[in-house]
């Protein structure tokens, strides 16, 4: 799994303590930017944050609430706020273990949901360290680790160095957005394909019938021919091959009274995820296949108003994940353009729309 996707380091963070009483404690800290754990919570912009905690005598146990001014989106300021309890057991006089959960929430976002968090730790002086999990970390739906290692040295009574670094990985944080079958031998999900092709009421006495729609062009025509070939030779799929023009096509998938399986593309007009991942939006004024997911729809939205290209990045993977697992559409290639261009030859750029402009091209020693 490949899975690295967050690598912090923290130096010079500065803490003023508050009330130090018996059992209770409280912290004000002010810092540049809220950074958690390599992702910036505060717009790049300081945060002001404070916490308040109780201790229940010798017993180990602690309650605690720690809060934070947040910024995802350009247009809202938030509040942070942190529950959490903890219970430290004291080893001998230098190491102790602790364990520990907390909940996030997020009181004035009616878009943001909370989530819980656990973890367990090993102390020793000033040295921590701490293995974290999530089973649906930023109620996102995927499970998330993070492990963390810290060193705390003070510096005054009112000031302290600390220094931390974290590794974020699982699930949420997985690089490859693919169908989860993608990696399975090609034997394995043939069978499976069959028995399900079974279950569906499919045999070689009642084959399924399917007809595929594509625009007219040779490539488009070889490409339907072989999904066809592969289909009757895997599962006994009868299928009916059905060209015509561009234009015709684009008015039967909008019609949607015909269409079984059609063939379309799409080119990225400009180079952001969010290009592709919007023809599979409800609402989309050219949503040819009609997919219609609200947890799809929510994640796209959080990802239009996450300021943090970190977060809005995780916030896009989430939505492709459940948009694969849905399957609203057949991945087959990528178009890919090709150009031969002498080393003599100025002002020539790669482009996601592949378009040169003569104006800006000129060979080498020309004036």
């Amino acid at each position: 799994m490949k899975s690295i996707k967050t690598l912090a380091l923290v130096t010079g963070l500065l803490a003023i303590s508050g009330v130090s009483q018996a059992q209770f404690s409280s912290t004000w800290t002010a810092v540049s930017d809220y950074d958690f754990r390599g992702v910036s919570q505060s717009g790049k912009d300081p945060a002001l944050q404070g916490s308040a905690d109780y201790a229940f005598g010798d017993s180990g146990f602690s309650v605690g609430a720690w809060a934070s001014n947040v910024d995802w989106a350009p247009a809202e300021d938030e509040i942070e706020l942190d529950l959490y309890f903890n219970y430290t057991g004291k080893i001998n006089d230098t190491f102790a273990w602790t364990a520990g959960a907390t909940w996030y929430d997020y009181p004035d976002g009616d878009d943001l949901d909370g989530f819980w968090e656990a973890y367990v730790g090993f102390n020793a002086g000033a040295f921590s360290m701490k293995q974290w999990f999530a089973d649906d970390y930023v109620a996102a739906g995927e499970s998330a680790m993070y492990t963390e290692a810290n060193y705390t040295e003070p510096m005054t009574d009112a000031l302290s160095l600390a220094l931390h670094v974290g590794y974020s990985w699982g699930d949420f944080w997985e690089d490859a957005e693919t169908f989860d079958y993608a990696a399975r031998p090609y034997a394995d999900r043939v069978r499976e394909a069959r028995e399900l092709y079974r279950a569906a009421g499919y045999s070689a006495a009642r084959p399924l019938e399917v007809e595929i729609r594509y625009n007219s062009g040779e490539v488009h025509n070889r490409i339907a021919v072989a999904i066809a070939s592969m289909w009757k030779e895997a599962l006994g799929i009868e299928t009916t091959l059905y060209a015509e023009e561009f234009r015709a096509l684009l008015q039967t998938i909008q019609a949607r009274k015909e269409t079984q399986v059609f063939r379309s593309s799409w080119v990225g007009d400009y180079n952001d995820a969010y290009s592709f991942l919007q023809t599979q939006q409800s609402d989309f004024g050219i949503n040819l296949t009609g997919y219609a997911n609200p947890r799809y729809d929510e994640l796209l939205d959080r990802a239009v108003h996450e300021a943090d290209l970190g977060r809005r990045r995780a916030w896009l993977e989430q939505a492709e994940r459940l948009m694969l697992a849905d399957h609203p559409l057949l991945p087959i290639y990528f178009y890919v353009n090709k150009h031969m261009v002498k080393p003599r030859v100025q002002g020539w750029t790669d482009n996601v729309m592949n378009v040169q402009y003569s104006k800006a091209l000129k060979l080498a020693g020309s004036s």
